[in-house]
């Protein structure tokens, strides 16, 4: 709790809009909720994870090459979710995670980051809206990924 109002402390006094702040960064506080937890993420949102001191943020669907619903294809394809991670000291890294290929899940120090799911799934002759998707990432700790 006294977490989320540091956030909130911070973020009035950046100036921000703090219903705008919220709706665009998911917080989970890991101090009273158990991981695994699954979080959806919209292009540019983040998941805030103070306890562990990640912010996780969904920037864009780097290729769609799932097979349509549809077409009968050879190979089911594959989608891939471009994630930035940035830790408590401000270092950032960039990984792209992947429905089919590899990888489809990164571990950090603590922590386990796997796409669950990409979201809507592609419908032949439907043209794809780019903003609309959405990722299901599964935050666990390291050492219990379950499924």
């Amino acid at each position: 709790m006294r977490s989320l109002f540091v956030l909130l402390l911070a973020a009035v006094i950046s100036g921000c809009d703090v219903d705008s702040f919220l709706i665009d960064n998911l917080l989970v506080d890991t101090t009273s909720k158990a991981l695994p937890t699954d979080v959806k993420l919209h292009p540019g949102q983040s998941v805030l994870l103070p306890h562990e001191g990640y912010t996780i943020t969904f920037e864009r669907v780097t290729q769609d090459s799932r097979c349509p619903i549809g077409v009968e294809c050879i190979w089911a394809g594959d989608g891939a979710a471009k994630l930035e991670v940035k830790d408590k000291t401000g270092a950032v890294r960039e990984d792209t995670l992947h429905t089919t290929l590899n990888p489809q899940s990164v571990q950090l120090q603590q922590i386990n980051i796997r796409l669950k799911t990409l979201d809507p799934y592609p419908v032949y002759d439907v043209p794809r809206d780019t903003s609309k998707y959405v990722v299901t990432l599964r935050i666990s700790r390291a050492e219990n990924d379950s499924l």
